[in-house]
């Protein structure tokens, strides 16, 4: 009976059902009023919208926080036609589609196991398994929407693929690899970091121990995977190049701060990195080991993720995106024309209630806050016109109409434009 015992706690698929409920139920409390939707998942659901109803195809996708010359690096297409799966299958609901991506991201945990087994063993599968199930980076952001987040469950496929390998040397698995690192690269330019890594192991290393690997085949992996993004490059003379030339040669200022140290910009670094450091000390993790991380982790989570939030990860305080549906199913029952939106907390644009909006099909000029005969505001107090930004001081003078309540914290005030004759 006990070695049926443990020869089931030891089975793939013990493993994997324990491992999967852990993950689900760590991540589903306060799922809603913790969820991060705002303006970068609200500007993405709009475009991936658009593009849906439209049927229209494109090679690249958002812009990364890289500029210069007032250009933009730009990422690859494949984030909008990916996040596009998930919003239908949540029928464009944000918290509906934000749930089924995270349960997308527990099934990782099957390639993850197996592919850590075929790089080092079992004990060092489980150890990846509990960080990954438990360590608070990777269920922070596993439980939204945004780009470098969906390398979080996709890294696991890569690990798998080193283990392929690893077990089977064969030029089709150095292949994949290395094509598959391509089609991560379109997620996130972190991806440059692993790229030059598995180079230096799968190429580099083995040119000094006299068992050289076909560059050809890592360099023809890689092209394919990135073919999309090469395509762009070709029709657009180097575009993103030029970006990366000028932000690291040109004299000229630039923008944004992308070497900043933010978790995001090294969630599938780190998972490459603890699965490197795991397969190199091997020896020293025990079943011991992973029962104490397992305790300790599960105690730091409960204190973590058991209190109600306060606001949604990574929004401002007080505010999250029940809030955003809040405002916008207020303004949805209003009979107002010829009306723009301020969100006064993060984003004058109000990116989150339009994508609503649009959703819906209400039709009104998102974009025009010169002519709009109504302004609505989210904010804390009604006193916000003496802010410079223009989808604020152009609606001068003005008179309050009405007011709602949103939360103890912020509210909702609707103005009107007063013409001066």
């Amino acid at each position: 009976m006990l070695k049926k015992s443990i020869k089931l706690f030891r089975s793939n698929y013990f493993v994997f059902f324990v491992a999967i409920i852990f993950f689900i139920t760590i991540r589903s409390l306060h799922f809603t009023s913790a969820l991060n939707f705002s303006f970068d998942q609200g500007n993405g659901f709009t475009h991936i919208l658009e593009m849906w109803r439209n049927k229209e195809i494109t090679l690249v996708g958002p812009a990364s926080s890289i500029s210069a010359d007032n250009k933009e690096l730009l990422q690859g297409s494949i984030i909008y036609y990916f996040m596009l799966i998930f919003a239908l299958l949540g029928k464009f609901d944000p918290i509906i589609s934000s749930y089924i991506f995270m349960l997308f991201c527990s099934l990782g945990i099957i390639p993850l196991y197996q592919g850590m087994k075929k790089l080092a063993n079992e004990k060092v599968a489980l150890f990846m398994v509990i960080l990954y199930t438990l360590l608070p980076i990777f269920i922070n952001y596993t439980r939204f929407f945004f780009g470098p987040n969906f390398l979080i469950p996709l890294s696991t496929i890569l690990i798998y693929l080193m283990g392929l390998h690893k077990t089977k040397p064969k030029n089709i698995y150095l292949f994949l690899i290395f094509a598959y690192i391509g089609i991560l690269m379109q997620f996130h330019y972190q991806v440059v970091i692993i790229l030059v890594i598995l180079f230096i192991y799968y190429f580099w290393i083995p040119v000094f121990t006299g068992m050289t690997k076909p560059l050809l085949i890592m360099v023809g992996g890689f092209c394919v995977g990135f073919s999309p993004m090469i395509l762009f490059e070709l029709k657009n003379q180097f575009y993103n190049l030029n970006v990366i030339k000028n932000y690291l040669f040109s004299s000229k200022p630039h923008s944004g701060a992308p070497f900043e140290f933010l978790p995001h910009r090294y969630l599938s670094i780190s998972i490459l990195f603890f699965a490197l450091v795991g397969t190199y000390f091997k020896k020293y993790i025990s079943y011991t080991l992973i029962i104490i991380t397992t305790i300790i982790l599960i105690i730091l989570d409960a204190f973590i993720y058991l209190p109600i939030p306060s606001h949604g990860f990574g929004m401002s305080p007080n505010w999250n995106y029940l809030m955003e549906k809040k405002a916008y199913k207020i303004i949805k029952k209003q009979n107002i024309k010829n009306y723009n939106i301020v969100n006064h907390i993060y984003d004058n644009l109000s990116i989150v209630v339009k994508f609503h909006l649009k959703k819906d099909g209400v039709n009104i000029n998102y974009d025009d806050y010169y002519r709009n005969d109504y302004l609505y505001v989210i904010s804390k107090n009604a006193d916000i016109f003496k802010d410079p930004a223009y989808e604020i001081n152009t609606f001068v003078p003005n008179k309050l109409i009405k007011s709602w309540k949103l939360n103890e914290v912020y509210n909702l005030y609707l103005f009107k434009r007063i013409n001066e004759l």
